[in-house]
């Protein structure tokens, strides 16, 4: 996968840090909230893809209605789902 079409790799370069930092945040933040309910959904985590930002969206198991319903793309950054399995909070130690 690449940078999503309507985000070249020489704009994404032209912002500084800071500026790309809190636009993804802001992306991943906006995006979370839209799929985290959904059945399979696991959480959201930032990373690099093909020398790019991208949010990725943590799924049990990457399914065909998952790949139908999460966007390749949210505002400008490249979203990849990533198969992880379940994730459950470890018990507290005593």
């Amino acid at each position: 996968m690449g940078v999503p079409p309507r985000v070249s790799r020489e704009a994404v370069a032209q912002e500084s840090p800071t500026e790309m930092a809190s636009g993804i945040q802001d992306a991943q933040r906006r995006l979370t909230q839209q799929i985290l309910g959904a059945s399979g959904v696991v959480g959201t985590a930032l990373g690099e893809c093909a020398g790019t930002p991208c949010i990725k969206v943590l799924v049990v198991e990457e399914t065909e209605d998952l790949r139908a319903r999460i966007p390749e793309a949210f505002d400008g950054f490249l979203v990849v789902i990533q198969e992880t399995g379940e994730i459950r909070a470890r018990p507290a130690r005593e």
